[in-house]
C-alpha cells in the first residue's frame, strides 16, 4: 500500500548489540515487507531491553514489527519482567480502534514511581513552569481563592512528576473483585520458594549483572522444580481409612531422610461399596463388614482375594497378612 506522508520513524535503540545471521534476515524482511521493529522505539520500550534470559546470557530475540503509518494505533507497548513461566519476557501493547464506546472503555491506572537518576529531569520540568507557578502565588494575595491556587500548583507538580516518574496500565474489575485462590498443591515450601524467586529477580532487575543473573536463574529453575514437584506428590499421595491397607495400595507412605521436612496436600474422597444384592465379583455379594465385625472396605476385598489366591496356587501365606481369609 502506498502513502503520501512519509511517516516519521523514531530512531531505533538496543541493549543487544550483537547481530547474528537470523537478525540480518529479520532486517531482510523489514526492508522488503516496509515493516519496522517496535522494540526500542515506541512506548514504554524506549532503551529496546532484552526479552531472552538464560545461563548462557541475554538477548533481544522476541520482536513486534508494525508499519510506521500504525504507530498511532499503538499504544502502552513493552516489555513485561521476565517471571519463572519462561526464558522469554512477555512483550505488550494496546491497539486503538475508532468502534470502542464510551461504556465500553477499560479503567486506566495511573502510577508515578520516583527515580533518583531522573531528578534532575524532574527539575528542569518544574522550572519551565517557574513564571506560572510565581503568578499563581501573586494572583492569590489579590483574588485570596486560596484552594483554586493550590489545585493549580498540585496538577502543575503531578503533571512534570507523571511526564517524568509516571505510568499506565489498565485496571479490571475482577482484579479487585475475585481473590487469588492458590492451587491446593501449592503448599508452604511453594510459597518459600516464590517469596525466594521474586526477591532474586527484583535483584537482578536492578543491577543485572553477571552474577544476578546467574543466581536468577537458579532461583527460577528451583522454584520451578518445587512446584513440579508439590504437583507430583498431591496427585500421587493418598491418606487411606484405618481399616484399608497401604501395603497393598502400593505404597507403604512417606519416607524422610534425618533432618529433612516434607509437606502433603490432602484431599479425601469417599467411597461406598453396596451390599446385597449387588455383587463384587460374578458368585460373591459385597459384604458391608468383615467376618471380625470390622468395616469390610475396599482394600480388605481385594487382599482377601489375594490371600486365597496364592493359598490355592501354593498353600502359602504372606507373612504380612495372617489366616483369617483363608
Amino acid at each position: 500500500m502506498w502513502h503520501d506522508e512519509v511517516p516519521n520513524i523514531p530512531t531505533r535503540c538496543s541493549l543487544d548489540t550483537i547481530a547474528n545471521r537470523f537478525g540480518k534476515l529479520l532486517i531482510q524482511l523489514c526492508y522488503n515487507t516496509g515493516l519496522t521493529i517496535c522494540n526500542g522505539r515506541l512506548g514504554n520500550d524506549r532503551d529496546g531491553k532484552f526479552t531472552f534470559c538464560s545461563p548462557n546470557g541475554r538477548s533481544l530475540i522476541d520482536y513486534m514489527l508494525a508499519s510506521p503509518n500504525d504507530y498511532d494505533k499503538i499504544s502502552n507497548f513493552g516489555i513485561l519482567n521476565i517471571n519463572e513461566f519462561s526464558d522469554h519476557s512477555p512483550l505488550v501493547f494496546e491497539v486503538g480502534i475508532k468502534t470502542v464506546t464510551k461504556e465500553n472503555l477499560p479503567k486506566v491506572s495511573s502510577f508515578i514511581k520516583w527515580e533518583k537518576d531522573k531528578v534532575e529531569e524532574y527539575k528542569t520540568k518544574l522550572n519551565l513552569y517557574k513564571n506560572v507557578m510565581m503568578e499563581i502565588v501573586e494572583n492569590l494575595q489579590q483574588v485570596g481563592d486560596a484552594n483554586s491556587a493550590v489545585k493549580s500548583l498540585t496538577d502543575i507538580i503531578y503533571n512534570c512528576a507523571f511526564e517524568v516518574f509516571g505510568s499506565s496500565r489498565l485496571t479490571h474489575e475482577k482484579e479487585f473483585n475475585q481473590t487469588v485462590k492458590h492451587n491446593e498443591w501449592f503448599n508452604q515450601r511453594c510459597k518459600f520458594e516464590k517469596a525466594q524467586f521474586n526477591s532474586v529477580r527484583n535483584t537482578f532487575l536492578r543491577n543485572g549483572n553477571e552474577a544476578n543473573k546467574q543466581l536468577y536463574i537458579q532461583a527460577r529453575t528451583k522454584y520451578n522444580k518445587t512446584k513440579r514437584s508439590a504437583k507430583f506428590q498431591y496427585k500421587k499421595s493418598k491418606v487411606h481409612e484405618k481399616e484399608d491397607d497401604p501395603y497393598f495400595q502400593g505404597s507403604s507412605g512417606y519416607y524422610v531422610e534425618p533432618g529433612h521436612e516434607i509437606y502433603a496436600a490432602v484431599k479425601k474422597y469417599r467411597y461406598e461399596y453396596l451390599s446385597i444384592p449387588f455383587k463384587a465379583n460374578p458368585t460373591e455379594f459385597c459384604k458391608p463388614t468383615a467376618q471380625n465385625g470390622t468395616k469390610y472396605v475396599f482394600t480388605q476385598c481385594m487382599k482377601e482375594c489375594y490371600v486365597r489366591y496364592i493359598f490355592n496356587a501354593c498353600k502359602c501365606i504372606d507373612f504380612k497378612y495372617d489366616s483369617e481369609y483363608i
